[in-house]
């Protein structure tokens, strides 16, 4: 893709186009953070405490699993044109996630991508 203004870099696999600042704000309002509840340990009361925690996906959006050698990733194909990807490493605890530009229903590489997730795409 030529005369790329906007990008997203994902840890481990390189940037990507994405849509503008504003589409992308108006994809945040459309598409809400999913929260999920996750168990942190007993409390002094000997009480359950969980906290409700981002793991990167959206709601209102249909995931599919992309199989890499390097980082967990996941693709929702918006329309042919626009997606949201996440890449998470549950073991280090880290979790990055962005709309992003398609071509094809595949995320547009920008620059040079590295790592396994750009040797499918």
């Amino acid at each position: 893709m030529n005369n790329v203004t906007n990008s997203k870099y994902f840890s481990f696999c390189g940037s990507f186009a994405a849509p503008s600042k504003k589409v992308s704000a108006f994809l945040e309002g459309k598409f809400p953070e999913k929260t999920q509840e996750v168990f942190q340990g007993i409390n002094s009361h000997e009480d359950e405490v969980y906290t409700l925690e981002f793991m990167g996906f959206r709601d209102g959006l249909k995931y599919e699993f992309l199989p890499t050698d390097g980082p967990t990733v996941h693709l929702a194909v918006i329309k042919p044109n626009l997606g949201h990807l996440v890449v998470s490493c549950r073991e280090a605890g880290w979790v990055e996630n962005g709309f992003i530009t398609l071509e094809g229903g595949w995320p547009v590489k920008v620059g040079n991508c590295f790592n396994s997730i750009t040797d499918f795409l």
